[in-house]
Parts: structure tokens; C-alpha cells; sequence
């Protein structure tokens, strides 16, 4: 049988290691071993409230602790946030477009050293490249303003998706995905724009459940003008809608229903 404060003790020891990854800026194959422990951890802990049938009560202070030690620490491994950044300064300081011109054609920029990608121009959505040009123009020439500006869009788009599983009761589901070690170290620390495309698809899966078919499919299309790989998504929903019946009950023609009419179930 299992103790009462066992859900709670699994949670801590699932979060022990992605904060000390965190608090520490480990990297290599210390930080593999880690993100090891704190994925089977984190499964104990899923399995632990799936039979409690509740979330634990040490889940939100470790989502809060591991938020805060996210955004406060620089991106350990990835380089993205940084591209992002300067695409988004290509925008506000020197007025070029980025998706043809690349970060190489300005060598002596204060962020050009953090840049991973280097030759290659912009392949994120125009959505996302407004978001960036904005926060880079605020920031100025602060590297700290620059990181905290997608650094805290990720941590509240995963945590507001977190909040979403906690209403639709999905205890077991929520301890999981709030543990992983993915989640904070590289998806909110890394600052990735996938934590926003995330969180636009779960609010049009959650609109498309409740009947709401066009707000689902505009959703998904503004996630797709975050990131194109969320168009298959968007492209699912719109279908849906152009096959539903009209008021006379026979489907609403449409060239787009035409088209999709052999790869679409019957409505």
C-alpha cells in the first residue's frame, strides 16, 4: 500500500535533478545522468498520482521553483534563443529582411557571438518575427532584457498549458508532463517558440472539443505563423469545418472539400 506523502516525496525527487541541472548550468553527460534520474522519477511519480487519483501538493511549488531557476539561468545548451534574437534585430536595429539576408552579413553585433546559425536566414513564422523584432527593440542593448523576452513567454505558455491539464482533471497526465526534465532545461530555459505553438494547438484542441471548429482552426493558424510545423494541425481543423453539414444538411461545398474528400472521414 502505497504511504500517504508518497506522491509528494516522488515529485521532489523528480524535480531534484532538472533543478540542480538548472541551478548549476550542467551540461554533458552529468546533465544526461540527471535528466536520466529525473525521467524515472518523474514516471514513479505520474504512476504514484494516477493510483492517489489527485495532483500532489508539492507538484506547483516545484513547477514554480523550476520556472524561476529556468529563466533565471542564461540557455545552457541550445543557441536558438539567440537566433531569434537576432533575427528579430535584423528587423528593429537595421531594417533588413530575415528571411533573405543572415546573421553572417553583420559580424559585429553585441549578440553575433551567441548565434549557433549563423548562415542561414530566418525559418520562423512572420507572427514570431514581429514578436521578436519587438522584444529586440525594447531591449536595446541589453543581452538580459533580449533572453527574459522569450525566456518568460515559454515559462507562461508551459505553465499555462499545465493549468489546463489541471482543469481537465488529468492528475497523472499533469505530474508528467510538469517533471520532465525537457520541459525546463531546454523548451523554457532554451526559451524555445514551441512552448507558444504548444500551447495555441492545446487551446484549439480544448475549442475544437467544445464544438468552438473556427476558433480551433484560428488557433492553429496563428501557431502556424509561429512555426510552419503547426500547419498540419491548422490544416486538420479547417478541413473539419468545410465538411460540416449546412442548414439543409448536406454538406457545405467548398473546392477545399473536394480536394480533401478521399483522405476525410464521413461527417
Amino acid at each position: 500500500m502505497m504511504r500517504p506523502d508518497a506522491p509528494n516525496s516522488l515529485v521532489l525527487v523528480a524535480a531534484a535533478p532538472t533543478a540542480a541541472t538548472l541551478a548549476f548550468g550542467l551540461d554533458g553527460s552529468l546533465a544526461a545522468v540527471f535528466t536520466l534520474v529525473g525521467l524515472a522519477a518523474s514516471l514513479a511519480a505520474c504512476r504514484a498520482a494516477r493510483t492517489a487519483g489527485r495532483t500532489p501538493r508539492a507538484l506547483w511549488p516545484a513547477v514554480i521553483g523550476l520556472a524561476v531557476l529556468a529563466v533565471l539561468r542564461a540557455p545552457i545548451g541550445s543557441h536558438d534563443l539567440w537566433s531569434y534574437v537576432f533575427y528579430g534585430r535584423m528587423v528593429s536595429h537595421y531594417g533588413v529582411d530575415p528571411y533573405s539576408a543572415v546573421p553572417a552579413s553583420f559580424p559585429n553585433d553585441i549578440v553575433y557571438p551567441l548565434v549557433g546559425w549563423r548562415d542561414t536566414p530566418s525559418g520562423y513564422g512572420p507572427l514570431f518575427t514581429l514578436y521578436s523584432s519587438a522584444v529586440t527593440g525594447v531591449a536595446g542593448g541589453s543581452l538580459l532584457v533580449m533572453r527574459l523576452g522569450f525566456q518568460l513567454l515559454a515559462a507562461g505558455s508551459v505553465i499555462w498549458c499545465l493549468t489546463t491539464l489541471r482543469r481537465a482533471g488529468r492528475h497523472a497526465t499533469l505530474v508528467l508532463v510538469a517533471l520532465q526534465p525537457f520541459i525546463w532545461v531546454s523548451v523554457v530555459n532554451g526559451g524555445h517558440n514551441d512552448a507558444v505553438v504548444a500551447a495555441l494547438l492545446l487551446a484549439a484542441v480544448v475549442a475544437f472539443g467544445v464544438g468552438r471548429v473556427g476558433r480551433a482552426a484560428a488557433l492553429g493558424g496563428i501557431a502556424a505563423l509561429i512555426k510552419l510545423s503547426a500547419l498540419p494541425c491548422s490544416w486538420s481543423f479547417l478541413s473539419w469545418r468545410c465538411c460540416l453539414p449546412g442548414d439543409d444538411g448536406a454538406p457545405q461545398p467548398s473546392w477545399l472539400r473536394v480536394r480533401l474528400r478521399p483522405c476525410l472521414p464521413v461527417v
